[in-house]
């Protein structure tokens, strides 16, 4: 499939846009490090080779106000769309 991202491809946008979210709200890497819980040498590494891991990603959104789905992917999230609603088809029991 066209369009789907390869790992590194993937990680190295997520490191970038870790990098800009950081950048975005003025914090130097050691304050966002303090933020987050984790010591300033390993935050370095989230900016420029190893993203985030997956335990930091909600902390880390909450951070910078944004969604966890945005720090993965890079795109809003729909709001409007609203709560997804369960729909019975008849066929569960």
């Amino acid at each position: 499939m066209t369009g789907w991202l390869d790992e590194g491809q993937f990680n190295d946008q997520l490191c970038a846009r870790t990098q800009r979210l950081r950048i975005e709200r003025d914090w130097t890497q050691q304050q966002m490090a303090t933020a987050i819980g984790v010591p300033f040498e390993r935050y370095k590494k989230y900016e420029s080779r190893s993203p985030l891991p997956p335990y930091l990603i909600p902390r880390f959104a909450q951070v910078v106000d944004r969604s966890v789905g945005y720090i993965l992917t890079g795109k809003e999230e729909n709001a409007a769309r609203g709560p997804r609603r369960l729909v019975r088809t008849g066929t569960d029991g």
